[in-house]
């Protein structure tokens, strides 16, 4: 079994841009090597990439997203990156989590992600 990741993007288009019936939205990550799928829920997509548990640990990976319909002038194009890192054994008990809270509004879209 694989690994996988989530990067969420705020967004103000409608909920329904990728799903709706006229002129819907199409959103492709180029030339990506992983299954991958978004979903939109309040302004905040979520995407979330499956990367095969045979990939290289400490490799550095640019994404390259394209968003568009058929009445956009040119795609919204934009890049992120992911660095994969040894899978990280699972701890229970009263532990603090690592785990990063949702984008606020003063994030600004930046952060560091890594997949672990």
């Amino acid at each position: 079994m694989g690994r996988q990741v989530r990067v969420q993007f705020k967004t103000d288009v409608a909920d329904d841009y990728l799903d709706r019936t006229e002129f819907p939205g199409e959103f492709s990550l180029v030339d990506c090597p992983f299954a991958y799928h978004v979903n939109c829920n309040n302004g905040v997509w979520t995407l979330a990439i499956n990367i095969s548990s045979d990939f290289p640990e400490d490799e550095l990976i640019e994404l390259h997203y394209h968003l568009s319909d058929e009445i956009s002038v040119r795609p919204y194009k934009g890049c992120f990156f992911l660095k994969t890192e040894k899978k990280s054994q699972s701890h229970s008990g009263n532990k603090k989590s690592n785990r990063k809270k949702p984008l606020a509004d003063d994030d600004e879209g930046k952060r560091e992600l890594s997949i672990r």
